[in-house]
């Protein structure tokens, strides 16, 4: 089966294909059989592949009619005539290969469900999944400031980065407490915040500052570009495939098509022994604290805590623009 086509690349919506100057309209005849196949190679070889239905104004439609087009790698073709039949075949291998090649994408990008899982409920009553394991210590290292320290996140970040205004908000659970910073160049607009809650801490790497919600402007420092950079390497820019790699599989992924916005999100916990150097200065202060304190009261309440990790990375036209990293050690 062929049909009469006309390809418009300037028109095209697709991202990461540039726009080219002067008129690029041309007719071409498509063999049904042979775009399919080529669809299907090329959607399992590169990551970026669309074959969508989209109408003029870059709206997803579910028909195949006048003004529809049809977007395979970047390019869209739009039927000369409106007889929706003679496209049906195309239509329905298209959303078929489409349909499997994302599910073989996530399947690649996310865990597989273990025994070893389990799923909390939020306030919201949305069950979220959460892995058992941990991820290496040096995702929770940035610009000089660790999550994991025994010193305190905002005071770590002042020493670095330069004393700045903290903007606390909420109470008790709720409450938190974050200081920004962000490049000195006008052109680079990379934000990081730092952040602690009752028992949590956290940092948030940006590309842009609407990340911030302060009521105060970020602090400038000259330690804040865009190539700052985790101790274990994650930075802005990366691709999910490099996130990947330093992470490994992730608990799920999420995406916005229409923005070209993916996200890589993971939940982990596990139970770990404290350190016996930390244990024994704790032991020390507490019987100085209280000289009648039991120290096998003392062994079950701090002996070993839960280690709760939460990673999201925004992704946006495959390239990293956001990172949310959260560590937690909970007694």
């Amino acid at each position: 089966m062929r049909a009469n086509f006309r390809s418009d690349d300037h028109a095209s919506i697709c991202p990461g294909i540039e726009r080219p100057t002067g008129p690029c309209v041309k007719q071409q005849n498509v063999d049904f059989g042979a775009v399919v196949e080529a669809t299907s190679i090329f959607a399992s070889s590169a990551h970026k592949s669309r074959c969508t239905l989209m109408n003029r104004r870059g709206r997803l439609t579910p028909g195949l009619g006048i003004g529809t087009w049809i977007i395979i790698e970047g390019r869209k073709f739009m039927p000369m005539s409106s007889g929706q039949s003679a496209y049906a075949p195309f239509l329905w291998s298209c959303l078929l290969i489409s349909t499997f090649v994302t599910k073989s994408q996530v399947q690649r990008e996310v865990a597989p469900p273990a025994k070893s899982d389990r799923y909390a409920v939020t306030a919201e009553g949305k069950k979220e999944r959460v892995q058992h394991g941990e991820i290496a210590s040096a995702n929770f290292r940035i610009s000089g400031v660790d999550l994991a320290s025994d010193e305190d996140v905002l005071l770590q970040a002042a020493k670095v980065l330069g004393k700045t205004q903290i903007e606390s908000s909420g109470d008790a659970a709720d409450s938190k407490s974050e200081v920004c910073y962000r490049s000195v160049t006008d052109r680079d607009n990379t934000h990081l915040i730092f952040g602690r809650g009752e028992v949590d801490f956290w940092f948030i790497l940006s590309s842009d500052g609407s990340v911030w919600e302060g009521t105060h402007a970020c602090s400038r420092s000259g330690k804040i570009a865009d190539d700052a950079t985790t101790d274990s390497g994650l930075r802005l820019g990366l691709t999910e495939q490099q996130v990947l790699t330093v992470l490994g599989l992730a608990t799920e992924k999420s995406q916005d098509l229409r923005r070209h916005t993916e996200f890589l999100t993971y939940r982990l916990e596990t139970r770990k022994k404290t350190d016996p150097q930390k244990l024994a200065r704790w032991w020390q202060q507490e019987i100085k604290k209280t000289p009648t304190a039991n120290h096998q009261e003392f062994l079950e309440n701090y002996e070993s805590y839960t280690l709760e990790v939460y990673i999201s990375a925004r992704f946006v036209d495959d390239s990293l623009t956001r990172l949310y990293v959260s560590w937690s050690a909970q007694y």
